[in-house]
């Protein structure tokens, strides 16, 4: 299994720089406890459970011009109980919700990692 690189003359540094809505890393993550406590976030970044199962992420920079300018992706951390993200639901440029179910498909609280990438 071979893979070449081809170097298009642009580097990492070249996009961040000519991307001026850019004004952090354009990618972040996080980790969130069941209580929707932070277990370890970014500054600027906070969480909150707004209820069983329901999560809302909030950066104060923003994580895209919009709620379309970012992919926002989540994993349970939880080892027992089938707890699962069922949806992230990108609402506004500056907060996305993490829904957790179980295995019958009830909402249900548990830990969870989170990615987010600033696509615009």
């Amino acid at each position: 299994n071979a893979c070449e690189v081809i170097n298009n003359g642009v580097s990492y540094r070249d996009e961040i720089e000519h991307n001026k809505a850019l004004t952090s890393s354009p990618t972040v993550s996080g980790r969130v406890q069941s209580s929707g406590a932070a277990l370890s976030l970014p500054v600027g970044i906070s969480s909150v459970r707004l209820s069983i199962g329901v999560y809302e992420i909030t950066s104060t920079v923003g994580w895209g011009i919009n709620a379309n300018g970012y992919v926002a992706t989540a994993v349970s951390t939880e080892s027992a109980g089938g707890i699962k993200v069922e949806r992230v639901t990108q609402s506004s440029s500056t907060t996305f919700s993490v829904i957790l179910t179980n295995t019958s498909g009830s909402l249900s609280d548990g830990a969870f990692n989170f990615t987010s990438t600033r696509m615009s």
